[in-house]
């Protein structure tokens, strides 16, 4: 095992509604403590550099500054990181992190922690935004794809209800023959290595109780990524990558993963977990008059739909780089423009729409997404475009969205066409470029407290009837080890000091380099005055482990 001490000292924080300069610095000195292990050993370097490219070398020690402005409470969080590297000849498949507090009694505590990742990945619990961990292939296989087409497999009534494994290689069109894979009988299609090495065509899902996990899937010329359809319901889509979709195409929309089971009838069961879905459609792509040509992550359809859609699940996914043309809408009628832009959209609900078609989907989970770099003429992260009743969207963090409307339609949730009861919108990180955060086009108020809107002041990112009592006073990161030591409501020093996280399932393979960042601010809106001008010293001790 090997430690890094880093130091981080924050001086002169200055008080309540005060605008003021601090400096915070990081130093580290390493002590290895011995740990051999039988088949090598683990051994942690550090670095400073914004792009992982020692300045100085891999070293146990280093040093960094931080220069803080403007810190007054609640103010904008300043970030700074240093780049860890497993020198060692074994892999680390944990991490720890621990603090001691040594300024002021009790001025840890309002000290929060906005970010703590490793490579990206969150070391707190339960806040916005997803973490997808390592892909976990089957441990058993009914059939085995490997030098075949997968379609062939796919579409044999002898494979029903079994586990169909596809070993590592490319399936394209040219493979298989057709434009996409059908899946015709219940199945799990699952890769035996994950998505680095096995991709896919689009898969066109006509059959209930299917899983589809671990692929990487793509086709630039395509429509859609999973498309499911007629009827078929319980599906599960996981820790699959579905990427450039729709990129090359000259007209028509694009999604990720289409839900369309039907306009009539009761369906139940869609679950889509852990996936990165990007580069889904065309900036420049030539729409057709009406044609609905906009780009989605995920889909859920028709407008036109009477029936019911429950049990919908969608935690811990990433999407990004959805691209819609960003033409001007028509504006005359007869419309002669037939280039006019669309919607480029994380989520589209569009079940249903209003009391014209009764359609509706119940219920519906969105939680721990994370939703940036959307661009259209409209950009919608989230679009409740259709009825949702019950409809809860949580934990969610969503920034980075471009309209082509004047910086008006960039909407973190936008609902409309909803005959809706009971929307609970909470516990979103809505960025401050995410405008407006919630857009509500209808008459019904709905709920969207507890949020963080980028700063201390929700009134200039709502747009129609929203509840924003009890907004919060920085972003929604979670907690150490989901644990509130303070009952303060977010992560803080002195929590890591109190209870340091350890052995963090965060691996750092041999020779592999990730950054650490970390992000403080002062909490706001208020914070007690007799902590002005106070000092706090911490450090933070970094551990890997097997």
């Amino acid at each position: 095992m090997k430690k890094i001490l880093l130091s981080l000292g924050i001086i002169g924080l200055v008080g309540v509604g005060a605008i003021g300069a601090t400096r915070a610095f990081f130093s580290s000195t390493a002590t290895a403590t011995g740990n051999v292990f039988t088949a090598g050993s683990l051994n942690l370097a550090i670095a400073k550099d914004s792009n992982g490219t020692p300045v100085n070398g891999w070293l146990g020690s280093q040093s960094a500054s931080w220069n803080f402005s403007n810190m007054a409470p609640g103010g904008t969080p300043s970030v700074s990181s240093v780049w860890l590297k497993n020198t060692g000849s074994v892999d680390a498949t944990k991490i720890g992190i621990s603090s001691v507090n040594t300024g002021t009694a009790g001025f840890g505590k309002q000290i929060r922690i906005t970010k703590l990742t490793l490579g990206g990945s969150n070391l707190l619990q339960g806040g916005a935004g997803a973490t997808i961990g390592a892909y976990v292939a089957p441990t058993s296989c009914d059939v085995t794809v490997s030098g075949t087409k997968l379609s062939d497999a796919t579409t044999n009534s002898a494979n029903s209800g079994k586990v169909v494994c596809v070993a590592p290689g490319n399936y394209s069109s040219t493979w298989e023959g057709m434009s996409t894979i059908p899946v015709t009988y219940p199945m799990t299609i699952a890769s035996t290595q994950g998505t680095a090495s096995t991709s896919t065509i689009p898969f066109d899902v006509t059959a209930s109780n299917v899983t589809i996990e671990g692929l990487s899937i793509s086709d630039p010329a395509a429509g859609y990524g999973i498309n499911i359809n007629s009827g078929a319901d319980n599906i599960t889509i996981k820790d699959n990558v579905i990427h450039d979709i729709g990129t090359t195409l000259p007209t028509g929309s694009a999604q990720a993963i289409s839900i369309q089971p039907g306009t009539t009838g009761t369906f139940n069961g869609y679950t889509i977990i852990g996936n990165t879905i990007t580069k889904v459609g065309n900036l420049t792509l030539v729409q057709g008059l009406n044609s609905g040509s906009s780009a989605k992550g995920i889909y859920i359809g028709d407008s036109t739909g009477t029936g019911i859609i429950t049990g919908v699940d969608i935690e811990n996914n990433i999407i990004s780089n959805i691209k819609a043309s960003t033409n001007p809408w028509h504006t005359t009628s007869p419309y002669t423009n037939a280039t006019e832009g669309r919607g480029a959209y994380g989520i589209l609900v569009g079940y249903g729409q209003g009391s014209t078609h009764t359609g509706h989907l119940d219920n519906l989970v969105f939680k721990n997404n994370t939703i940036s770099d959307l661009e259209g003429l409209w950009s919608h992260a989230v679009g409740l475009e259709g009825n949702t009743p019950d409809a809860s969207i949580t934990y969610n963090d969503i920034s980075n969205l471009v309209d082509h409307k004047g910086n008006t339609d960039a909407a973190g949730v936008r609902i409309e066409d909803n005959t809706f009861s009971n929307i609970v919108i909470n516990h979103n990180n809505l960025a401050d470029n995410v405008m407006p955060g919630i857009s509500n086009g209808t008459a019904t108020a709905v709920n969207g407290q507890s949020n963080w809107w980028g700063d201390q002041n929700p009134s200039d990112q709502v747009s129609g009837s929203v509840n924003t009592f009890g907004f919060l006073g920085g972003p929604v990161t979670g907690l150490i080890n989901g644990t509130d030591q303070n009952g303060n409501g977010y992560a803080d020093l002195q929590d890591l000091a109190l209870s340091p996280i350890v052995n963090a399932p965060i691996g750092l393979n041999s020779n592999e380099q990730k950054q650490l960042i970390m992000g403080v601010q002062v909490d706001g809106p208020s914070t007690d005055n007799t902590f002005q001008g106070a000092s706090l010293n911490t450090d933070l001790t970094i551990t890997i482990a097997q």
